[in-house]
């Protein structure tokens, strides 16, 4: 029997798109991991860039931005945390990956994050596919952090509706 409960299957699970309730599903295991020093590149320097870099800070690491065009909350940003985040304007090209511990490819170009998604497989770096979880080595949680509690929710099935959900439910637990 081979880990993923089938017989003489493979699913390495990058290039599968989830099913929901099929054995075929792709289930994450949650892993929480002391990110603390060490490198995160953000491919896109927009809005999803920007959720996902204010989700980072509280984590200590250190995160550089590569984008042609970053807006200008994520300049002020790297103002206020000067050597946490670095701006590098310009396009993901070959090696842009090196050195990094994760990537998280969040541009508004296909081509950009899909070159990233296959640098970081050749290179075995972990890569978050934003517009393509199928992509994704691992998923970006909604997060939600309550004094020492840190909780994170994603979907097998990429269902976005339910994380959100979830993510809601569970802040009204430590808000009453």
């Amino acid at each position: 029997m081979e880990p993923n409960g089938k017989k003489g299957e493979e699913n390495s699970g990058r290039g599968t798109k989830p099913e929901k309730n099929t054995p075929a599903a792709r289930f994450l295991f949650p892993l929480f991991l002391d990110i603390s020093g060490k490198k995160v590149l953000v491919i896109g320097g927009g809005a999803v860039a920007l959720r996902r870099v204010r989700k980072l800070l509280p984590f200590r690491c250190r995160i550089e931005i590569l984008s042609p065009a970053i807006c200008g909350e994520l300049h002020r940003l790297a103002g206020a945390f000067p050597g946490v985040i670095t701006l590098t304007e310009g396009r993901f090209r070959a090696g842009a990956s090196a050195g990094a511990d994760f990537v998280i490819a969040a541009s508004d170009s296909r081509t950009a994050n899909h070159a990233a998604a296959e640098e970081c497989g050749k290179n075995r770096i972990p890569v978050s596919v934003a517009d393509r979880a199928e992509e994704s080595d691992f998923f970006f949680p909604a997060l939600v952090m309550e004094d020492d509690l840190v909780i994170g929710v994603v979907s097998s099935t990429g269902d976005h509706k339910k994380v959100k959900y979830a993510r809601e439910k569970i802040s009204g637990v430590f808000k009453k």
